[in-house]
Order: C-alpha cells, then structure tokens, then sequence
C-alpha cells in the first residue's frame, strides 16, 4: 500500500503558478491612482478582455493560455498590477515582460496623454499540484 501512495505523486502532473507584480507610477502628481486604475480598466474592456473577477477597485482578466492580469488600487494609494501564468511550461520571458510593459505604456499614453511608468516590482512561483488527497493530505 505504501508504494502505491508514492508513485501517486510520481503520476501527478505539476503546474507551476508564476507571479510577476508591477508597479504603476504616475509621471504628474495630478494624476490619481484610481484615475489611473480606471483607464487601464477601460484598455483591457475595450480590448475585448474577458473579465474573470471584480470588486471596488479590483479586476481580473483573462489574458488567454492560462494567464491572467490583476489589476488593483493598493494602500497608499498606488496602483498594482500582477500577471498571473498557470503553467506545466515555462515562466514569463524577459521580452514577454518587456513586451507587456512597454504596450501598456504606450496604449495610456495614447489613450489619456498621460505618461506611466510600469515597474517590475516582484516576481513570485508556487508549485501546484492537480492531485487532491481526501482528508485535505498535500
């Protein structure tokens, strides 16, 4: 029985959950956080992006392939962004980073003539199993 329970983990097929948090930084003092989370709000929804989660001042989208952007007005207040990848594959690339950042940045621009400044501020993985042992055992 004992060797049964050691090859279930063996069987099971591990995904990786990856974080990646950002930070949004206003170039003009006259441009607040939740004016800021409202216009990357609106990028996303004219964007076509399914919304998968909301509440005041959070939103959730699907981004496609088992990725996700947050999008928060945090304490402070200031505005996060955290994008989300469940995978079995590989963690974003820099010039995926790279990619996101600067085409945020360019769409607010081009939407509110405002400049941002998105900044990595950290990175984050959990590994997840697809295994659920009755009683709750990991």
């Amino acid at each position: 029985m004992r060797r049964a329970w050691l090859a279930v983990p063996a069987l099971a097929a591990c995904t990786q959950i990856y974080y990646k948090d950002f930070a949004v930084e206003a170039g003009e003092a006259n441009y607040p956080p939740m004016a800021q989370y409202e216009d990357i709000k609106r990028y996303g929804l004219e964007r076509g992006l399914p919304v998968t989660g909301e509440g005041p001042g959070f939103i959730k989208f699907d981004l496609g392939s088992g990725d996700t952007l947050e999008v928060r007005v945090a304490q402070g207040p200031r505005v996060e962004l955290t994008l989300v990848r469940v995978t079995s594959g590989e963690d974003f690339s820099a010039r995926d980073l790279e990619q996101f950042r600067d085409r945020l940045e360019a769409r607010l621009r081009e939407q509110t003539g405002r400049i941002v400044r998105v900044r990595l501020a950290g990175e984050r993985e959990r590994a997840r199993s697809n295994v659920t042992f009755p009683g709750g055992f990991p």
